[in-house]
């Protein structure tokens, strides 16, 4: 098919979408003219991307024509329809599952584990959090599920695979480059489950939710190699589970859920110790956000083969990370634990900020305390490990070079997150990590009716409770710093008696 005709193609499946009155009940005109035009069907004109061939989309045009392209071949196979249906690609991602791989039937007692850990806070919405079964369910196969019938009006959602990041904004993509996700309810005792991609079976419980666990039978579904720490027997998995047939696997604690391509962990013989490091992370991380150990729900960190944000990225419910070196160095324990991720570590601070008190301005500063924590309190290694910032002399030497530019202003220690960095370690090396675990409980006991509401008031509140938990007035520090802390804020600060770094001091 021509670049031309998938434009027109793509054209006529956007408007046939506006003008359906509704896409479940009425199907347009258009959209069948769009079928007609399209012989044979697009499933045998779209590219079907691979890591070896990934499909170039590099220009708008490719851009817009693709992924119209892709959302009409998901509408035209109605794929809610056909149960044994199978997208194109599907064996290369999320990848095939043997048909000699057994079928099993499976009763799964599950700990329900929901609830908000800050993240989501200031959002005053309800969301579910997923559940591992330590199941597959093979594209086009469908798979039962039973509940029980005190459970059937619980809300309870099947949700088959994880990837659902559309990739189609990408210059190029390895796999299909939708959401290749299914989330079917569970609405009575029996209900059959199936997906076009295939996935990793989990089980979502809505934030609301009062159960304590679920109780299910799950029929023809295949196993998966499932790890979970405290429970997995460690020779049981070398034996046999790290070799079940399932193309996802996962390696969980009660704080994390690590979601790798099987392939990456055949040959994994310490789960025990690689789960423990990360529950040590957890743990840590847990410490500096003045959060209990004990986790509310678990955390996830899926890889994927197209990351849809930068290098790794955090959602609402999960961190994606790439399918490359960065997913090997995660599941070798005694690597990590040596050389540290500052990526992975970035990425599950941002699952600890308390996003009621964070700003454009912070996001991606304080976020790394989390980072440079772990670098000292769980590999030991000091706080300084960041490029450029490897010892007091070197984030010194990029203080001054800020203070002493003529443009040194607010707006460039906002735009440079490392810049901002260097003022919160010039506050740790004073007053030590208690200071910021010390600000964080601060902002955990709040009550939401006290939230600052705009980022005038989220600086001012976090100069206070700064000032509050070094028991220090830090007026001259943030004013030579040029942050614009109000005269309002600085006045309550003044019953502290004032700090300002010596290293400083020409600056003052």
């Amino acid at each position: 098919m021509t670049l031309a005709n998938r434009a027109v193609l793509a054209s006529l499946f956007l408007f046939s979408c506006l003008t359906a009155a509704n896409a479940q009940q009425t199907r347009s005109p258009l959209l069948n003219q769009v079928d007609s035009l399209s012989t044979p069907k697009l499933s045998a004109d779209l590219p079907v991307p691979s890591p070896e061939k990934p499909v170039i989309n590099n220009a708008p045009e490719l851009k817009r024509t693709n992924k119209m392209a892709y959302q009409l071949y998901n509408k035209q196979q109605d794929f809610d329809s056909h149960p044994d249906a199978k997208v194109i690609g599907y064996d290369v991602f999320p990848g095939a599952v043997p048909v000699t791989a057994p079928r099993v039937t499976q009763t799964l007692t599950i700990p329900v584990h929901v609830g908000s850990q800050g993240y989501t806070d200031n959002l005053y919405i309800v969301q579910t959090r997923l559940h591992p079964t330590g199941l597959y369910i093979p594209a086009g196969e469908k798979v039962t599920i039973s509940i029980k019938d005190a459970d059937i009006k619980r809300h309870l959602i099947a949700r088959i695979g994880v990837h659902n990041d559309d990739v189609t904004h990408l210059d190029k993509f390895t796999r299909i480059p939708l959401n290749l996700t299914k989330n079917m309810v569970l609405w009575k005792k029996e209900t059959e489950v199936y997906s076009p991609y295939g996935g990793l079976l989990l089980i979502a419980v809505p934030d609301t939710s009062t159960l304590k666990e679920i109780n299910i039978t799950v029929k023809d579904a295949v196993k998966a190699p499932y790890f979970k720490l405290g429970e997995t027997s460690e020779k049981k998995w070398i034996a046999s589970i790290r070799n079940n047939p399932a193309p996802w696997a996962q390696l969980t604690t009660d704080n994390l859920v690590l979601t790798v391509p099987s392939a990456r962990i055949r040959k994994l013989d310490n789960p025990v110790k690689l789960m423990q490091f990360w529950d040590e992370v957890m743990n840590a991380d847990a410490d500096l956000a003045a959060i209990p150990q004990k986790r509310r729900h678990q955390e996830h960190i899926v890889v994927d083969s197209d990351v849809a944000h930068g290098y790794m990225f955090t959602t609402l419910d999960k961190i994606t990370v790439p399918n490359d070196k960065s997913c090997e160095w995660m599941l070798d324990e005694a690597f990590i634990r040596l050389h540290g991720s500052w990526g992975a570590f970035h990425e599950l601070g941002h699952r600890h900020q308390y996003w009621p008190f964070e700003d454009y301005s912070t996001q991606e500063v304080t976020v790394n305390l989390y980072t440079m924590y772990i670098y000292d309190k769980v590999l030991h290694q000091g706080m300084y490990r960041h490029e450029g910032m490897e010892t007091h002399e070197q984030v010194l030497e990029k203080i001054k070079a800020y203070l002493s530019s003529p443009t040194t202003n607010y707006n460039n220690w906002r735009r440079d997150p490392f810049l901002a960095l260097a003022m919160y370690i010039q506050l740790v090396e004073k007053f030590g990590w208690d200071a910021i675990k010390k600000v964080n409980t601060i902002y955990r006991e709040t009550p939401k009716g006290q939230f600052p509401a705009n980022d005038q008031q989220k600086l001012d509140f976090r100069f206070a409770t700064l000032c509050k938990a070094t028991n220090s007035n830090l007026s001259h520090f943030f004013e030579v710093w040029k942050i614009p802390v109000s005269a309002t804020a600085k006045k309550q600060a003044e019953s502290y008696k004032e700090w300002f770094p010596e290293e400083l001091a020409a600056y003052k």
